[in-house]
């Protein structure tokens, strides 16, 4: 059942004599059947659903019961004949009617003996003439402790929802089972194909279903073509396959159709069971314009009534094939007026088409715009990039098409970034950093995210990807990326001007056993965004346009901030050499060598020593422990609190300055600069983790702060700044460095 889990199939009942508003619904394999219809019958109380008629066994079916048959699924009522109350009788009343009724039991049954021998248990035989002309016979026997009816070659004949036995000429048989004895229901008048399906509504056709990979191939679908206002489509299945593939798509992996949809389509174009048949005199009096069809000649000089919408239906073997014309709707909107091509007879069939026959191919299709991502790996990509297209106009401000017809651009990288797995970052610099910007683009990035300095966001980088891994789509807008052939075509999905173009490499691991399987390049084209809050997105790698709501592309709309790490002063104690830190009047400079500290198993700190201005911090501090106990708190330690300062740093936001402010304060190096911080670090990623580095990583800052106003001040990293951070907290900087060479005990949580 796992290979067809989550598919479509009718629930078809079968209500034996009762009244029953539905005839069937849909269910889903591998979930609960859900709600079952209630039949009424006078005189009898409901016993359930069950797999088998009456008399023949079978199992109960309730709502929770799972569905587990991948075909359509044919449940029966079971009633329970209700206890009749009459009036008292008198015991004597009582007697006198059992005496008689035995008696005349007798009898009836010494001349109902010879008939039943003769009629049922010798068997009987009905028969009429079929829609073809041919004389049909048809025999009761008893087959499992039940009289039922047959075709000659045993078959037993279908039993319709009401409970009647149907031959092929559609006459309606009422046969009890226990007895054997029969009477004829109904004659229905059927033509053609037509066969009689619930309730004495016609088929057009016999049906054709969704089916299995085994079975009658004479009954189970082969190919659907369909045709309509927007387009041709064909969707088949070879002998031995389960599920559909799109004609024309072989060769795109990742055109993958809904076959959710493909149950609706199969049921739509298969199961013909018909609301109506109109009075085909009437029809021909009418004509066909009247209910939305045209004449055209047939080939053969005659005329045939068509429509611009039409399917072909084929079953697996070959052996059938009927093609149906669909008209105009009822005014009551309740369904569509159909014919089958080679009949003049129509039929009112239900508007569940319009989902599936009236509609695109691309609503068939399963949108996509990557290979499927994976929870574990969906971070896997390289190079990931953001590019915004500078359209170039003309001196009227129009926009400058080339030979071809398309606008003219350039392309301005908005971020670029690429993860790192843990194994490559073990025990160096990037440890902490799973995502960085992107070496190949970093010629082009924009000077706040190409200088030495700033970190990422690693997990806004993750939140990025996540989006690819989770999206989910409103629509697929248009399919064949080779029928775009002009501008115009392009601009019915505002990507005549596309607004953004997201490149990136993914790599594939299907088993996350860290070995790549395949490395997937994909060009993402994003038009604007559109009226309803949506963006359009063109893949080449799926060959498809598809529609998706805004909240899944919100990173396109990133302020600068939001894609760098807040904390701007990211580096190990164990990997820093020297840190210079002065407000232009006092000067502190320390020294780090962390030489004696034993790295074989990782990489720390503990036996680092420090010198500031040239002295060893040698000293000890006495303080007391939060429970009272005396504590000894050592120079390195005191320095340690500094330095945690430092990592606690963080970007407060977007300075309120305009841009020629900002840029002064770019330009203007140490003067009018509050602080001024000069780091130097270096990892041993050569020793540490020489399998991914061939050199170690260094680090290398200059940071300068500018007070603007009496909370905020301006910050640059090796010239490079768009932020605020507190004033307050710069100076706590400078006062907590002071305080290490005055061998005051410092508060790294404190605000000064």
């Amino acid at each position: 059942m796992a290979e067809f889990e989550g598919s479509i199939i009718n629930v078809i009942f079968e209500s034996s004599k009762g009244e029953l508003s539905v005839q069937s619904q849909e269910a889903t394999v591998g979930k609960p059947y859900g709600m079952l219809p209630r039949p009424v019958r006078e005189g009898f109380v409901f016993d359930g659903w069950f797999t088998e008629p009456e008399g023949k066994g079978g199992t109960k079916v309730t709502s929770t019961d799972i569905v587990t048959s991948d075909s359509d699924i044919r449940l029966y009522a079971h009633w329970i004949r209700k206890s009749k109350k009459g009036k008292k009788a008198t015991m004597l009343k009582k007697q006198v009617v059992a005496l008689c009724l035995i008696i005349a039991g007798v009898i009836l049954l010494s001349v109902a003996i010879p008939l039943i021998r003769y009629f049922v248990l010798e068997s009987f035989t009905y028969t009429e003439t079929d829609p073809t002309g041919q004389k049909q016979k048809y025999v009761i026997r008893k087959k499992d402790g039940v009289y039922v009816m047959m075709h000659q070659d045993g078959s037993v004949l279908y039993v319709n929802d009401d409970g009647y036995y149907t031959t092929d000429a559609g006459t309606l048989i009422q046969l009890d089972a226990s007895t054997g004895s029969y009477e004829i229901y109904a004659v229905v008048d059927t033509e053609g194909s037509e066969v009689v399906g619930v309730n004495k509504r016609l088929l057009i056709f016999p049906q054709l279903t969704q089916g299995t990979t085994s079975g009658n191939e004479d009954t189970i679908i082969g190919r659907i073509e369909v045709h309509n206002t927007y387009g041709s489509y064909t969707v088949y299945r070879n002998a031995g396959e389960v599920r559909f593939t799109l004609a024309g798509f072989e060769d795109q992996p990742m055109v993958t159709i809904d076959q959710t949809l493909i149950a609706y389509l199969c049921v739509a174009t298969g199961y013909t069971l018909s609301m109506q048949k109109l009075n085909t005199a009437q029809v021909l009096e009418n004509g066909y314009e009247e209910y939305g069809f045209r004449m055209e000649d047939d080939g053969n000089g005659s005329q045939k009534a068509v429509s611009d919408n039409w399917y072909t239906i084929f079953s697996r073997s070959g052996k059938y094939a009927y093609t149906v014309y669909i008209g105009d709707p009822l005014v009551s909107d309740g369904g569509y007026y159909v014919k089958l091509e080679g009949r003049d007879a129509i039929y009112v069939l239900s508007n569940t088409m319009s989902s599936t026959l009236l509609a695109p191919v691309e609503a068939m299709v399963t949108p996509m715009i990557v290979y499927p991502m994976q929870l574990t790996t969906y971070f896997n990509v390289e190079d990931f990039a953001i590019f915004t297209l500078d359209y170039h106009t003309d001196e009227s401000g129009n926009y400058v098409q080339n030979e071809e017809g398309s606008y003219e651009y350039d392309l301005d990288l908005d971020i670029a970034f690429t993860f790192y797995s843990l194994e490559s970052r073990q025990n160096t610099m990037r440890s902490i950093h799973s995502f960085d910007f992107s070496k190949k683009y970093k010629s082009k990035l924009r000077d706040i995210f190409a200088c030495e300095g700033y970190e990422i966001n690693s997990d806004n980088c993750s939140a990025t990807m996540q989006k690819f891994y989770s999206m989910k789509f409103v629509r697929c807008a248009h399919l064949g990326l080779d029928t775009l052939t002009t501008a115009e075509d392009l601009a019915e999905f505002g990507l005549d001007r596309a607004e953004r173009i997201i490149t990136f490499t993914y790599h594939l691991d299907s088993d996350s056993d860290g070995t790549f399987d395949a490395s997937l390049d994909y060009i993402l084209w994003i038009s604007p965004m559109t009226e309803q809050g949506t963006y359009y997105i063109l893949s080449d790698f799926t060959d498809m346009i598809v529609e998706v709501e805004k909240s899944y592309l919100d990173f396109l709309e990133w302020e600068d901030v939001v894609w760098l790490n807040k904390s701007y002063f990211q580096i190990n104690l164990a990997f820093c050499k020297d840190l210079e830190i002065t407000n232009f009047e006092t000067t502190h400079f320390f020294e780090l060598d962390n030489s004696a500290t034993d790295q074989s198993k990782t990489v720390g700190s503990s036996d680092v020593r420090i010198w500031a201005d040239g002295e060893e911090l040698t000293y000890s501090i006495p303080t007391k422990t939060a429970t009272g106990r005396d504590k000894m708190v050592s120079g390195v330690d005191n320095f340690r609190d500094f330095y945690q300062s430092l990592l606690t740093a963080s970007i407060e936001g977007v300075a309120d300055l305009t841009e020629e402010q900002k840029q002064a304060y770019r330009d203007a190096g140490d003067e009018g600069a509050q602080l001024k911080i000069i780091v130097h670090a270096e990892d041993e990623a050569t020793l540490r983790n020489p399998e991914y580095w061939t050199e170690n990583n260094k680090k290398d800052m200059v940071i300068r702060f500018y007070q603007y106003s009496e909370r905020r001040s301006f910050m640059t990293i090796n010239g490079q700044g768009e932020f605020y951070v507190l004033s307050s907290f710069v100076e706590k900087l400078m006062a907590d460095a002071d305080r290490v060479l005055n061998q005051e005990l410092i508060e790294a949580t404190s605000k000064y």
